[in-house]
Formats: structure tokens, C-alpha cells, sequence
């Protein structure tokens, strides 16, 4: 009101007080403006963050996942050495021996990981467009392709297990009928077999350089957008207590019925 008595004041004429009025407005207008650009930097600065976190507790997600498939591929690893090591005297080896190699030396998990905080960060680098994130923009582009080329080059291998496994089963059906331990003696002195046996062990060998390379990766992340180990897993925590909420996913097993009864034609 103060401002209105001022302008009303006769000692003006009537072109200051335009001039005043319009001053005023375009004073407003700039707060106005002003105030809304430092919400928009603060919410973008906030989407950045947010985004930045979900991308590197995807990447430690899927290392992870590596360490549960190095872990689980111990005993197929064992079994590999043993092939390798005794691979000429497999013949004379009990039929339940072979038989516990072949369980033992058949690792079948593909490795997979979620692409959602992927698509988001390829659909979304306008929140990265500024020179301090470039840096940052690269390295996560890196780990991204590190970790589509292992997936790649294991989910080949285990392709490759299964299909030589059932094409070989196919081409000697016969020698399996009759003899299972001949047919597994045979089957592990195969030479693609053999190919597969010895490419298990630098395959893990390169899984668990991989779990650190990634691992580092993200601890460059980290000190590049300036956030710290504890909010990724904190935000990985979340996602974790969401999945095993009261609503628990279904489980096949409960989906399972018994065949109908024979019906009386």
C-alpha cells in the first residue's frame, strides 16, 4: 500500500508515474522469474542426482549378479579341472562318477540385468549436458558397454554348452541307451566339449575382473557427481524392500495343478 500512496502523490506527473509503474512491474516480474529459474536449477540439479544415482546402483547391481554366477560356477569349475587333468583315463571312471562331472560341469543361469536406469540415462542426457558431467557421461557409457560385452561373451558360452550338449545327445542317442557311461566318457572327450571345459576358468577369471573394474568404475562416478557410496545403496536398499514388501511376486509353483481326469467317453 505503501508503494500505491507513493505513486499517487501529485508531486509526480503523470509520465513518472508511468514510469514508476512500469519499473515496479518489470522488478516484479524479474523476482518472479528469478525465483522460478533457481526452483527449476534446484529440481534439475535434484532429477540429475537422482538419475545419476539409480544409473550406478544398476551397474553395482549387475556386479552383483556376476559375483552370485562366479560363486554358483565354483563346482562347475572343479569339475573342468578334474575333465582337463584326467581327461584320458575318463573311459575307466565309474558311470556314476561321470554322471555326477556331467551334473556338476553343466552351469545353465544366463546373465541378465535390468535396462530401465540404462534407458533413462541414454533418453535423458539433456540432464547431463554441462561440461562437470562430461566426464561422467563417458565412464557410465563405458561401464555400460563393459558390462553388454561380458554379458555377451558368457551368455555365448552358456549357449554354446546347451546346444553342443543336445546336438551330441542327438547324434549318439544309441551309445546313450545302451551305455551311459560310455556315452559320457565319450561325450567329455568331444572336442568342442573340450573347448567349452577349457574356456570355463578364464571366463570366471575375467567375471571377477570385472566386478572390480565395475566396482571402480562407480567410485569414480561417485566422486564426479559428489555422492557417496552410502546414498547408492541406500537407494538400492529401497528398491530391495520394496521387492519383498507384504505383496509378495507369485511364485510358478503355485500355478501348478494336477492333470484332469481321464474322462469317460
Amino acid at each position: 500500500m505503501k508503494i500505491l500512496n507513493f505513486l499517487k502523490k501529485s508531486s509526480f506527473s503523470g509520465w513518472e508515474q508511468l514510469i514508476l509503474s512500469v519499473l515496479g512491474t518489470t522488478i516484479s516480474i524479474g523476482l518472479t522469474f528469478g525465483v522460478n529459474s533457481l526452483a527449476a536449477s534446484h529440481r534439475q540439479q535434484e532429477a540429475r542426482k537422482l538419475a545419476a544415482v539409480r544409473v550406478m546402483g544398476n551397474i553395482e547391481s549387475f556386479a552383483r549378479e556376476l559375483e552370485q554366477v562366479y560363486a554358483s560356477s565354483a563346482t562347475a569349475d572343479t569339475a573342468a579341472t578334474f575333465l582337463m587333468t584326467y581327461n584320458r583315463v575318463l573311459q575307466d571312471c565309474d558311470r556314476e562318477d561321470l554322471l555326477q562331472l556331467f551334473n556338476d560341469f553343466s552351469p545353465t543361469v544366463y546373465l541378465t540385468h535390468d535396462k530401465s536406469a540404462r534407458n533413462i540415462f541414454s533418453s535423458g542426457l539433456e540432464i547431463w549436458q554441462n561440461v562437470d558431467n562430461a566426464r561422467f557421461i563417458d565412464n557410465v557409457g563405458q561401464c555400460f558397454q563393459y558390462m553388454d560385452i561380458f554379458e555377451e561373451e558368457y551368455n555365448t558360452w552358456v549357449k554354446r554348452l546347451i546346444d553342443h550338449s543336445n546336438d551330441f545327445l542327438k547324434a549318439n542317442r544309441a551309445l546313450f541307451d545302451e551305455d551311459l557311461g560310455a556315452y559320457l566318457a565319450a561325450y567329455f572327450q568331444d572336442s568342442e566339449t573340450l573347448d567349452l571345459i577349457e574356456a570355463l576358468h578364464p571366463l570366471r577369471d575375467r567375471m571377477c575382473y570385472m566386478v572390480s573394474l565395475l566396482r571402480w568404475n562407480n567410485r569414480l562416478n561417485m566422486r564426479l557427481m559428489g555422492i557417496s557410496e552410502a546414498e547408492v545403496m541406500d537407494e538400492m536398499l529401497r528398491d530391495e524392500d520394496w521387492q519383498i514388501a507384504d505383496d509378495p511376486q507369485p511364485s510358478s509353483e503355485a500355478f501348478v495343478t494336477p492333470l484332469p481326469k481321464k474322462a469317460n467317453w
